[in-house]
């Protein structure tokens, strides 16, 4: 039996929204915000959020004219524009329902398919954390050596986990990981569920999930080589920049710009600096781990890394801005680049689940402007998305346009929770 039209614009939302949860397993595992609708409008799709503050402390009875300020550190995220199936459909089209019914499912597919890309992108491309191996896993290195790698550094580093912990596999290094991760029974032999679903198993080295995906993109081999540090060079926290007017203003503290000695870096690059080691966050103990970093953008010889690189040495930090001190030492002039993606692979991600921010907000359809077509809103809590099914039909050439869209971003705000894992780098 046909459906009627309140049938039909319910069918299209019920499907898409089924579709989209049952297929984005990272979505599912990052953290969702849908900033107020008014102020985004009239911030361009901006979004400014806090940091986790690090609290300096000190001891003794008197502490007068010793306090120290609040450094609120913040992070920017921009809003996109909807990601969008449009189609148009003539009345012979819509002979076969079944027709219909089909292309809304390959609309939800798809549209599932770019947020799970989307937010691999944004991990592979700002992710600090590197795990390298120079053999391909499964050979010399064994799945558990190369997870139980990325949580050691997540733990040595201190940093926040309490919203968990999730790895996720590319294809070929999945093959070669899943034999001695894979949870067997009894007999050895591997549960069903791991085929089905794609997850290996639950608490492996301290991730709460590891599962593979196809949607991760290779990183290029970088071909950038001899590169120094020119010039010597600090960083500072900074909750705020004076405007022309000597108002306050917003800054963006993922990110630092660095002048190397020459070019040939390129965004997602992964590097570090000669004797620059990882602290722990809170004890500020210095690591054996050398510290990395993330190419985000290049302008000649300037390179923007995340994160950006306080170093506990420079005694020209103030208590507060020293607590956010995440390396040994500053840049100095002539320190030697170190580049670590040198051979292209596809890359496998981990992250602290609240280091990812899906951004989503709903599409304002409801307005009389809108009245002469059929829309329905419609939100997916548990993959942060929302979304709109509109139609509207032509007398003219009886022919009807349909529209599914999902309005999103998703957005690295804690770039050093966030790791790349590449194996075969030799």
């Amino acid at each position: 039996m046909a459906l009627d039209e309140g049938q039909v614009i319910t069918y299209m939302v019920d499907e898409v929204m089924e579709t989209v949860e049952n297929l984005t397993p990272m979505a599912q595992r990052v953290d969702k915000y849908a900033p107020p609708a008014g102020d985004m409008q009239r911030s361009q799709n901006t979004v400014w959020m806090p940091l986790e503050q690090e609290a300096p402390t000190q001891q003794g009875w008197d502490l007068t004219n010793k306090e120290t300020n609040i450094l609120e550190l913040s992070v920017k995220c921009n809003m996109g524009v909807p990601d969008n199936d449009f189609f148009l459909l003539r009345a012979d089209d819509l002979r076969d329902e079944r027709s219909i019914r089909r292309r809304i499912k390959a609309s939800g597919q798809k549209l599932a398919n770019n947020v799970e890309m989307a937010i691999a992108k944004q991990a592979v491309e700002m992710g600090s954390l590197v795990v390298a191996s120079p053999e391909p896993i499964g050979s010399a290195k064994t799945g558990w050596d190369f997870i139980s790698e990325a949580e050691a550094l997540i733990f040595s580093r201190e940093l926040n986990r309490s919203a968990g912990l999730s790895f996720f596999f590319n294809p070929t290094d999945y093959r070669g990981a899943g034999q001695d991760l894979t949870n067997k029974d009894f007999y050895g032999r591997i549960s069903e569920d791991a085929y089905k679903s794609g997850t290996i198993q639950k608490q492996i080295a301290g991730f709460n999930d590891v599962l593979r995906s196809p949607k991760m993109p290779s990183l290029p081999a970088s071909t950038a080589t001899g590169l120094t540090v020119s010039g010597a060079q600090k960083f500072k926290p900074q909750a705020w920049i004076a405007d022309a007017d000597g108002n306050r203003e917003n800054v963006d503290n993922r990110t630092a710009v660095v002048k190397l000695s020459g070019a040939g870096l390129k965004r997602g690059d992964k590097i570090s600096f000669a004797g620059v080691k990882y602290l722990s966050q809170m004890a500020k103990n210095i690591l054996t781990q050398d510290a990395t970093f993330s190419v985000v953008a290049v302008n000649g010889n300037d390179v923007t890394i995340t994160p950006k690189p306080v170093a506990l040495s420079d005694d020209k930090l103030t208590p507060e801005e020293r607590a956010y001190a995440n390396v040994n030492i500053s840049l100095a002039d002539g320190m030697a680049v170190n580049v670590l993606n040198i051979k292209t692979t596809q890359a496998n991600i981990f992250w602290a689940d609240d280091s990812i921010r899906l951004v989503s907000q709903p599409i304002p359809v409801n307005h009389d402007l809108f009245s002469g077509m059929k829309t329905q809103s419609f939100s997916i809590p548990n993959v942060g998305l929302n979304g709109v099914v509109a139609y509207q039909g032509d007398i003219g050439t009886l022919s009807g346009k349909c529209r599914i869209a999902l309005w999103y971003s998703a957005c690295a705000v804690r770039p050093e929770a966030i790791g790349v894992g590449l194996a075969g780098q030799k």
